[in-house]
């Protein structure tokens, strides 16, 4: 579990004055915390910029670590979704402590934005754990949590409506189906695996209410990437299609 700073003085205050707007506050408020207890327990996204303009959202199944804030920092963290300096500076120990997928999906990110591609990271469920098996027990034993948290996924696809979404690793694409059956339309078999998918380029698409689309793709976890490597240019080329 990772702490936010100790002590919010002013030199933290004056770090986090950018704050978001109100009413997208009402949006992100909603997203963060749980309507029982107001604890904050989900990470809808993480944005380095302007979630709005984000090309692609790079989706992973579920965000680590678990991070434990005050009650009176919902909004400090709301702000830090947004900025990813300062949810670094919020909680120093971050990218020490989290999983390789969310690691490589901010390495992912900061290649596709070298390109030119600006994106946002995200999860299929938002209710974040400390690993995949705990994820799973949270399921059994805190069922309505981790319905909120697959819940929050699609609200946050409703209201960024972004050009593409990347899945990457194989339980993301699992939930993704399992749970959004109905919401997207898939090109081909359901039962191509990710390699598979990943070799194909676009697999599916989202058709949203006022006529946009979601292109969808997949590749194996973003684990693997690493600066420069070549096996993922195919697939940034792809994404780097959806620029206006």
């Amino acid at each position: 579990i990772i702490k936010v700073i100790s002590r919010m003085d002013n030199r933290y205050e004056r770090m986090f004055m950018m704050a978001i707007s109100v009413g997208f506050y009402k949006y992100v408020s909603k997203w963060v915390s749980d309507e029982q207890t107001g604890k904050v327990m989900y990470r809808p996204f993480e944005a380095n910029e302007n979630p709005y303009k984000a090309i692609v959202f790079i989706v992973g199944s579920h965000p680590t670590p678990l991070l434990e804030l005050p009650d009176d920092c919902t909004q400090t963290y709301a702000n830090a979704l947004v900025n990813r300096d300062e949810f670094q500076q919020l909680f120093p120990d971050y990218l020490m402590s989290t999983s390789r997928d969310v690691k490589g999906a901010v390495r992912f990110s900061d290649a596709l934005k070298k390109k030119g591609i600006s994106s946002t990271i995200s999860y299929v469920n938002a209710l974040s754990a400390t690993n995949l098996t705990q994820l799973k027990k949270q399921k059994k034993e805190n069922g309505e949590q981790f319905k909120r948290g697959v819940e929050i996924f699609k609200e946050v696809v409703e209201e960024f409506k972004p050009p593409a979404i990347l899945l990457h690793g194989k339980y993301a694409l699992e939930q993704f189906r399992q749970n959004f059956l109905g919401y997207f339309i898939e090109f081909g078999h359901a039962s191509r695996s990710i390699s598979e998918l990943e070799n194909e380029g676009m697999f599916g698409k989202i058709i949203h209410d006022d006529g946009k689309e979601t292109i969808l793709y997949a590749c194996k976890s973003l684990s693997y990437f690493k600066s420069g490597d070549e096996s993922f240019t195919n697939l940034i080329e792809q994404l780097k299609e959806h620029k206006v």
